[in-house]
């Protein structure tokens, strides 16, 4: 194969679908993967005796369909569906149920309060109106805007964004600078929903929900997510690497690398941990821009300006992982005999405020927000018979400690979880038989997620669309010729999009 050969490096659902791309076009493609095996972000793994989790983001409603029609990962067994219902809990036993259906999400809402069903019917009328223009965006490579770049690439997107009508674009660019708090208390002020709705969309951020543009994140996210994969990030995985064996594709673990290097024949060389050295004409990079460019790449072969981007790329993470090994259930307060698979342990946006606090100051969350999954209701062959596992997302936890990540700092952060589970969910705790921690550190040295950050680059407006992850790296191609990236930290900014990769395989 030698110098017609792509190499994609990382085994995530980015660096599958960019693999499956190339590979349906003839090109003979090697993905390699660091790790053992294959999923990235999606890899679920046993974390207590007979307990498996589904990976370390647990939501695949932002897998997006053009996607999914692009490779034909329908036939390779991926099936979806409308997501399951969120209840939000508060304080006092109080809790907000949001159905996916939007019917049956209203007469929810207005039987906790007169009216509300219909104040969010028309919020999110007009984030959907405002989600099709996303969604059309996150097919395509950003709009060039350099000084070099021609007038007619910004052609398409300025006519998408007119269809949506001159009052509306007005209200967008206004809303896009916002604080989440002031944009939702314009529609409802309903505390327990507005919390539930924001939480999601700060878990890519460096924000709470009094920052200035996180309306646009919860605009984005809410934008984005459509049907989710049955089965979650484990089946996303599945059939990724089914259409991926179809194509021939070749996909190496325990295959970490170490350095690209520019070979004699003018192609790249990829130095792997093992002493192998695999030439390759063009390498798509899946992991962080940050540690492609400022890690792999000899300094000396470097740009300046390519370097200066790569540092001013923004990775700070703040949500840490939990996985919870249970003897049944987690039972919401008020709402006997029903078993949830997405609850969010968000009261209030003052709640969620103060846990962000808590992050930027570096210290240990005194409450934390908790974006809980129990994919084991879906599929019970994740834990013994009778049991179950839930997988939390844990908001307000600094990646850069004041105090250093420690086994005793993780021990502590564990007896905060189980503490707020207990709670806002009372008998949770006398139900936990095991569990796992990993803080932003430590999602940092077993994914390789710079920063410990989910997204490989927070969501901002200045990290967004043309300016993701920085305006000289946002068309995914790189000074170094060959390299392209192609990670979550690239457009467009979201959790297991799968378009990263894609569009970077097209930019090669």
């Amino acid at each position: 194969m030698g110098q017609t050969r792509v190499i994609v490096i990382g085994g995530g659902p980015n660096g599958l679908a960019a693999a499956v791309s190339l590979a349906a076009k003839g090109t003979a493609v090697t993905v390699l993967e660091a790790r053992d095996a294959v999923g990235g972000r999606a890899a679920g793994e046993e974390f207590h005796p007979g307990f498996h989790s589904t990976g370390t983001l647990h939501d695949t409603e932002q897998v997006q369909p053009w996607v999914i029609d692009r490779l034909g990962l329908r036939q390779h067994g991926l099936k979806m569906a409308a997501p399951p219902a969120v209840v939000g809990v508060g304080y006092d036993g109080g809790s907000v149920l949001l159905p996916s259906d939007p019917n049956a999400a209203v007469s929810a809402l207005d039987g906790i309060e007169a009216g509300l069903g219909s104040d969010w019917r028309k919020w999110r009328d007009e984030v959907q109106t405002v989600g099709r223009l996303l969604t059309k965006l996150s097919a395509s490579a950003p709009p060039d805007i350099s000084q070099s770049a021609s007038i007619w690439a910004l052609l398409g997107p300025a006519l998408s964004a007119m269809k949506l009508g001159r009052s509306r674009l007005l209200d967008l660019s206004r809303v896009g600078t916002l604080c989440v708090a002031d944009w939702l208390n314009e529609w409802f002020q309903h505390p327990g929903l507005q919390a539930a709705l924001t939480l999601p969309a700060l878990m890519g951020t460096w924000m709470g929900p009094r920052s200035p543009t996180s309306a646009m994140a919860l605009l984005l996210s809410e934008g984005l997510s459509g049907d989710s994969v049955v089965g979650g990030p484990s089946s996303l995985v599945r059939a990724l690497l089914s259409a991926a064996a179809a194509q021939k594709v070749d996909v190496q673990t325990d295959a970490a690398v170490e350095h690209i290097s520019i070979s004699t024949e003018g192609g790249l060389r990829v130095h792997l941990a093992s002493g192998q050295t695999l030439d390759a004409a063009r390498v798509i990079s899946t992991i962080g821009a940050r540690r492609t460019l400022l890690d792999l790449v000899d300094p000396r072969r470097l740009p300046v300006v390519a370097e200066r981007a790569a540092m001013c790329v923004r990775t700070r993470g703040i949500v840490a992982k939990v996985d919870l090994a249970l003897s049944g259930p987690l039972a919401v307060p008020g709402r006997p005999g029903t078993a949830f698979s997405r609850i969010r342990v968000a009261p209030d946006l003052v709640y969620l405020e103060r846990a962000f606090d808590d992050a930027k100051h570096r210290r240990l969350p005194s409450a934390p927000a908790l974006d809980i999954r129990i994919p084991s209701l879906e599929r019970p062959d994740l834990a013994p018979e009778g049991h179950h596992v839930a997988s939390m997302l844990v908001y307000g936890v600094p990646h850069d400690l004041d105090a250093g990540w420690t086994d005793a700092t993780r021990d502590q952060l564990d007896e905060v979880v189980r503490a707020t589970l207990e709670r806002f969910l009372p008998g949770a705790g006398a139900s936990i038989v095991g569990s796992r921690v990993r803080s932003p550190a430590d999602l940092d040295a077993d994914l390789g997620l710079d920063g410990g950050h989910l997204f490989h680059a927070e969501v901002g407006l200045d990290q967004f669309l043309s300016f993701r992850p920085h305006p000289a790296l946002a068309h995914y191609v790189t000074p170094i010729p060959g390299l392209v990236l192609g990670g979550a930290g690239m457009h467009p900014a979201g959790g297991l999009t799968c378009a990263q990769g894609v569009l970077a395989a097209s930019a090669t």
